[in-house]
């Protein structure tokens, strides 16, 4: 069973990272595909592209992330004056996931995008030097 902490809109973090990124890249696979047709499909700077198809894709999620998540906790808040005191209090909604704020999410996310664009550049040098995978 997994459990999930989230508050205010936060639970939408995930599917906006993964959708965003299955639609980024599924386009960019289709125009691979469309792009390469005819191409030697065992040829490794193709076969790397895929790599760079996915950091791509997840740095697309995270940015929609980012910016949804600061719509929606970027709001100005409700102020409201304490009658005894005079003290004012702000009140704004938060969304967060798992404790963290949505857009925070993003970070880690792109540090995860890092190691496909890491693979990527190794296809390209193996490429380039002609080192076999096999």
């Amino acid at each position: 069973m997994i459990i999930f902490f989230w508050r205010g809109l936060g639970l939408l973090t995930v599917p906006i990272i993964a959708l965003t990124a299955a639609i980024t890249g599924g386009v960019l696979g289709w125009l691979l595909v469309a792009l390469t047709t005819g191409v030697d499909s065992k040829n490794d700077f193709v076969a790397s592209i895929v790599f760079l198809i996915a950091t791509i894709s997840l740095i697309a999620g995270a940015a929609a992330n980012w910016f949804i998540g600061r719509r929606l906790n970027g709001g100005e808040g409700r102020v409201l004056v304490d009658p005894k005191t005079g003290e004012e209090v702000v009140l704004r909604s938060r969304h967060d996931f798992f404790f963290v704020k949505m857009e925070y999410w993003s970070i880690p996310v792109v540090l995860v995008a890092l190691f496909p664009l890491f693979l990527f550049f190794v296809g390209i040098y193996r490429g380039l030097v002609g080192v076999s995978g096999h």
